[in-house]
């Protein structure tokens, strides 16, 4: 079974890449590297970029938004802001995991603040209710162990859930095993019985008809001649 990564991190290279590479050491130290999607680690050379971030998205159980001080007012060439392109990527992977209904997780670093609804795209604006986790230098670790905690149980879940799918196919193998061998029991149980029944029926007669059954020796009768009589010692009185 091919692993799907259960925690997703969504960030800018240009804005929080050294506190994303830092996070996604410290959660794969945690959980272990093959359940954190991060583009630079999880995308090969050649694969399709959007794709694979869309997959990606939609597979995991916990979506992490790297906020950074430039995440919010960050700029295009055009000087437009990203966030307002459909075609930003940080844009369309939170907007797909608020649409799923994963659990998304703003992870502030650098001292940002939370942005607000009214500073977010329409179809963002729910991502201002979500509570944050802060990731501060001075409390990294222990702040990363808040952040792990947080989501170690919907990891749990997803990876339960995913064992029960996987393993149905084998159960169901196995239960119709268990069928084809209880039937073949049965019917060599029957046959059995059959043939012990002719077997038996075969030995209750001869092949003239006559039967086998050895007769009795046939007991004087009380009145008869032919009762016997003790004999005495010789020398005995009667």
């Amino acid at each position: 079974m091919i692993s799907v990564p259960h925690i997703f991190i969504c960030y800018r290279r240009d804005d929080t890449a050294g506190h994303t590479g830092r996070l996604r050491d410290a959660l794969s130290a945690e959980f272990g590297s093959d359940e954190i999607f991060r583009d630079l680690d999880t995308i090969s050379p050649g694969d399709d970029f959007v794709e694979a971030m869309s997959h990606g998205v939609a597979s995991c159980s916990v979506f992490l938004a790297i906020v950074g001080r430039q995440w919010l007012t960050a700029v295009d060439r055009d000087g437009r802001r990203r966030l307002d392109d459909p075609a930003d990527h940080v844009r369309r992977e939170l907007a797909e995991a608020l649409e799923r209904g994963v659990r998304v997780i703003p992870v502030l670093v650098q001292g940002a603040p939370m942005p607000r609804a009214a500073d977010l795209p329409d179809l963002l604006k729910t991502f201002a209710a979500r509570n944050a986790i802060e990731l501060d230098d001075e409390g990294w670790q222990s702040d990363v162990n808040r952040l792990a905690e947080a989501i170690r149980r919907d990891v749990h879940l997803s990876r339960a859930a995913r064992r029960g799918i996987a393993d149905k196919p084998l159960l169901s193998w196995r239960i119709a095993l268990g069928l084809l061998g209880a039937g073949a029991l049965i019917i060599a149980v029957v046959l059995g019985r059959g043939r012990l029944r002719e077997s038996s029926q075969a030995g209750a007669s001869t092949p003239g008809g006559a039967s086998t059954i050895a007769s009795s020796p046939r007991e004087p009768s009380a009145g008869s001649g032919g009762a016997t009589r003790a004999t005495l010692p010789a020398g005995g009185e009667a």
